[in-house]
């Protein structure tokens, strides 16, 4: 894998990706702009606003990692879905080891566990169970 910067030619060309066989006014009507705004995004003329990763986002649940970077971090119901997996997996380990967590501890445990649940889909028990003691000895240290 090289490493080299996005160019807005390379950002231009995954909005064409996204796009697909849609004509550039209907796609535009979808993100609620101009058509001639949206072609200045998609041939690099302009850079594309945070605004318009907002409606891709909304459009399509796209990742704008990936918009921006080329890089597939997962879309956005991927990441709610990585979520409610470790929030599950955390609540029923604190109910295994009787422990009430604080909001501090709570956020702590999904924020360590977010990322496995992302990669594997879920967290498994063992996992859970660390992720919960390092809460109750983190978790209240944060700022």
């Amino acid at each position: 894998m090289t490493d080299r910067r996005t160019t807005p030619d390379d950002i231009a060309g995954r909005l064409r990706q996204l796009r697909g066989d849609r004509s550039l006014k209907d796609f535009a009507a979808e993100l609620g702009i101009d058509q001639a705004e949206y072609v200045a995004y998609e041939t690099a003329r302009r850079e594309i606003p945070a605004s318009l990763l907002v409606a891709l986002i909304e459009r399509g649940s796209i990742d704008p990692a990936w918009v921006l970077t080329g890089q597939r971090f997962g879309t956005v119901a991927q990441s709610a879905t990585a979520a409610a997996a470790a929030y599950a997996a955390i609540l029923e380990a604190a109910q295994r080891a009787n422990v009430t967590l604080t909001p501090e501890m709570f956020a702590y445990a999904i924020t360590a566990a977010w990322s496995t649940a992302a990669r594997n889909g879920s967290i498994d028990a063992t996992h859970a169970d660390v992720v919960l003691r390092l809460a109750t000895i983190n978790g209240n240290r944060l700022p």
